[in-house]
This record gives C-alpha cells, structure tokens and sequence, in this order.
C-alpha cells in the first residue's frame, strides 16, 4: 500500500514539474490530492470539502500571509472570527481534532457559525517561520490562534487544554467557541 501510495505521489509530481507554470491554487489542489491518496484520516469529510482551501488541510506549499488574507476577508464579509490552527500531517492530534470536527456535529456547527477555520503548516518541509514570528511562542501542536476578522490577535490557545483522554473535550470546545 505505501508503495502504491508513493508510485502515486511521485506521477503527479512529475506531471506537475512537466507543467511550466503553476497558480497557488494548483499547488494546493496538488497537495490535497496527495493528501486524500495518503491518508484514511481525512475520508468521510464531506462537511470539509465546502469549506475554503485554506481550512482543509496543512499544506506545506501554501502561503500563509495570503490565506489569511483571504480568511479575514470572507470574515469581515460574515460578521466572523478566524480560528487558526497551527499544525501539520506529521501531527497524531491535528488528525485527532480533525475527527473531532468530523464526529461532533455540535462542535462543528458552533465552530463555523462563528469562525472560518484556518489551518497553517509546521512542518520540516515548511516550518512558516516568519509568518509564525508575529504570533507567541508555540509549545505543541496542534495549537490554536483566535483572531479578529481583521487578524487582530485575540487568544492563544495550548490545545491540550482541550483535550479528554485521547479526544478533545465538548464541553471545552464549545467553551472557547461561545467566549466569541
């Protein structure tokens, strides 16, 4: 199956370097192909396949400055906050948050009533340095920026604050949601 999946992932990359140019958003359709073929994590996220790029996954091609960009625009558009989620594939509790969201409904909903979800890779292919030095210290991962619509700090978030046995929390979620 690795074999398969790296067969996989070496053809489109390929395919990709044969193309002269490539848009932002080829890059990160590239990346979330790849993602899918890799990882069972992700399947059954039909709610997350109508949410913006960005909020879809840590992809180490994307540029940050830009996605939040775009994230504060649609949030100044919806009267809505930005929750960014610092993480990366690599992460066992980034895949853990992502089926929290995907198994509780309650949560999700709530979630994205009141934010749009964007999700910024720390990774060793791009460990966003720079973007990340505007923002305090990160001592785990995954971990949670609160934002204003314009991208105005307004929490930072040690997701382990959350967390419940080998989950996260409801109860704690639904906290920090309705704090917004």
């Amino acid at each position: 199956m690795l074999r398969l999946l790296l067969i996989s992932f070496l053809l489109v990359l390929i395919t990709a370097c044969g193309q002269e140019q490539h848009s932002h958003t080829d890059q990160y359709e590239l990346k979330f192909e790849v993602m899918e073929q890799r990882s069972d994590f992700d399947k059954g996220l039909e709610w997350h396949q109508d949410l913006p790029r960005f909020s879809q996954g840590y992809y180490p091609t994307a540029d940050p400055e830009s996605d939040l960009k775009a994230a504060s625009q649609l949030a100044m558009a919806h009267n809505k906050k930005i929750m960014m989620v610092v993480g990366g594939d690599w992460c066992s509790w980034c895949h853990v948050m992502t089926r929290f969201f995907t198994e509780n409904m309650l949560v999700r909903e709530l979630l994205l009533s009141k934010f749009y979800l964007l999700k910024v890779n720390m990774s060793e292919e791009n460990e966003n340095q720079e973007f990340l030095s505007n923002y305090p210290e990160i001592k785990g991962y995954p971990h949670i920026f609160v934002l204003s619509a314009t991208g105005e700090l307004l929490s930072s978030v040690n997701t382990t604050t959350l967390e419940n046995g080998r989950t996260y929390s409801e109860s704690k979620f639904i906290e920090l949601i309705s704090e917004y």
